[in-house]
Parts: structure tokens; sequence; C-alpha cells
């Protein structure tokens, strides 16, 4: 997931290793839930518009809950260069929970939380 982020590659970073279906369910900064279609939308909605990203994230925390369950929470940071802009993440956390599910570990709930009250944006 990370170096599909750092790649800008959705599939790598998303498609490939959350779950697709309605089980999925993603907390986005603002409190929002969304389905895994919604946040496809949205993913695609950022990803597709950069021209670069810059993310820095600390080793993950693995507790595995159940042989099939496991929470990660990871410490990050970023910025997202669009064309005229751009987009920094300072302090950020995620959330995720994980279900082994035919034999592949699968995010089924991610839920990310700014340390910080709100984006900064800025203008190249």
């Amino acid at each position: 997931m990370m170096d599909g982020m750092k790649n800008i590659d959705v599939e790598a970073a998303f498609e490939s290793n959350f779950l697709l279906d309605e089980n999925f369910k993603y907390v986005d900064i603002y409190g929002k839930t969304m389905n895994f279609g919604a946040f496809e939308k949205e993913v695609h909605k950022v990803f597709d518009n950069l021209e670069k990203v810059d993310f820095s994230f600390s080793a993950p925390d693995v507790r595995i809950v159940t042989r099939d369950v496991a929470i990660v929470t990871m410490p990050y940071k970023g910025k997202f260069y669009f064309p005229g802009s751009t987009l920094s993440f300072p302090e950020c956390g995620s959330t995720l929970v994980l279900q082994k599910i035919d034999n592949k570990w699968k995010v089924i709930h991610f839920h990310e939380s700014l340390q910080e009250s709100e984006f900064v944006t800025t203008e190249l």
C-alpha cells in the first residue's frame, strides 16, 4: 500500500489491498463514512490529478487480534502536488483493520485523522 501511494498507483495502493464490497468502510479526516465505491471515487479524484507525491510513513504498529484479524496503526505525513497547488498533511494517523480472506490480508476498515485542525493548502 505504501509503495503504491508513493508511486501514485491506485491499484497497488488501494484496489489490490482493500475489500471490494459493501463490507468495507472508510472514515475520512472529517468523520465522513464511505463504502468502497465512494472511497474509490474519492481516491481517483485525488490520485488521477496528482503530479507527484511526497510521503513519509512511520513504522506500522501491528496487533494480531485473531488468526484472521489484525489492526494496524500507522502515523504518516505527506504532500500532494497538483497543477497550481499543493496539499500538505503534516501529521496524520491511520488505523486499518485487516481480515484474512481467501488466504490474503484485506483492509476491511480504514480510518484517518489529522493531528492538525485542517489541511494546509498553498498556491505554488
